[in-house]
């Protein structure tokens, strides 16, 4: 439960942060370094004020769970949880890069991936509070033998490394802070301790105009069984692109990728850049202008 409630409490704080006037870029914050300190009015607690026990308040007991490990002294980011029941396993991130699995008992925590690994040339830019491993997913035939998405997954990161255009660039007049990438992974053996694929594939990249409001969710629809039209397709969220009040006005721009919530078919090839799907029955798919 513990592990449960972390990962719920960051979620709270990443939208109370969100909806908030944005911080100005402060110095840069490494992978075992403190994050910056709150903005005036901000606060890590959420109930300063402690609740009375009054008659009909709600009472919650908290159990330990499972805890991930501290990254050089500096508690765990933790940012979504996925139950992946082909493997019989839990899943969380640590926003930082590292992925990790979790018992169904909660007694045993394995680091599966680390994408700031230097192999795989993603180096996860993680500085404040908005930024990093932002989300993932498992592809529903993950631990499926012989079907297209066996052992595929995908990360949604913040990321430092720019040579590559970007897919969807942002409105002109913005820092133009880091990028954000979809990757999709492809892992050999998808029971395994730890990925044991090759290096990641790129499905879009976008330029990130300010250092916060860059990413979010994305999701397979659990609801969706095979054959149904919305099996397979990923849900992804891209956030407005940051400062405060969107002052690129790219969220009401049709023809920005900004301020939107994506569904793509990532094993498909008709985008614009022929590295995922866009399925048909998308409503802008005929709307001229539309980002693919």
């Amino acid at each position: 439960m513990a592990l449960l409630i972390r990962v719920f409490a960051a979620a709270l704080l990443m939208a109370s942060l969100s909806s908030a006037q944005a911080p100005q870029p402060g110095p840069a914050q490494g992978r075992g370094q403190a994050p910056a300190p709150l903005l005036p009015g901000q606060a890590n607690d959420p109930f300063p004020t402690p609740i009375p026990p009054t008659e009909g308040a709600i009472r919650v007991n908290v159990t330990e769970f499972a805890s991930l490990p501290d990254i050089d002294g500096v508690a765990a980011r933790m940012m979504h949880l996925i139950n992946e029941p082909g493997s019989r396993r839990l899943f969380v991130n640590d926003m930082r890069g590292p992925l990790y699995s979790v018992s169904y008992d909660g007694k045993t925590v394995t680091p599966y991936l680390d994408i700031n690994a230097p192999k795989w040339e993603v180096p996860v830019q993680s500085m404040g509070r908005e930024r990093g491993f932002q989300s993932f997913a498992f592809h529903p035939q993950f631990a499926q033998a012989g079907t297209p998405g066996y052992g595929r997954f995908y990360t949604y990161t913040d990321t430092s490394y720019m040579m590559p255009a970007p897919d969807f660039p942002p409105a002109p007049g913005g820092m133009n802070t880091h990028d954000t990438v979809l990757l999709e992974w492809t892992a050999k053996t998808p029971g395994a301790a730890a990925y044991d694929g090759g290096p990641p594939r790129e499905l879009f990249r976008l330029r990130q105009p300010f250092a916060n409001h860059n990413a979010g969710h994305m999701a397979f629809n659990p609801n969706s069984a095979p054959g149904s039209g919305d099996f397979a397709l990923l849900y992804v969220g891209v956030a407005d692109g940051g400062s405060g009040g969107d002052p690129l006005n790219m969220a009401q721009n049709l023809g920005s990728a900004f301020g939107k919530v994506f569904r793509i078919n990532p094993l498909g090839n008709n985008s614009r850049n022929k590295k995922y799907g866009i399925p048909p029955g998308n409503p802008f798919v005929n709307t001229a202008g539309a980002p693919r």
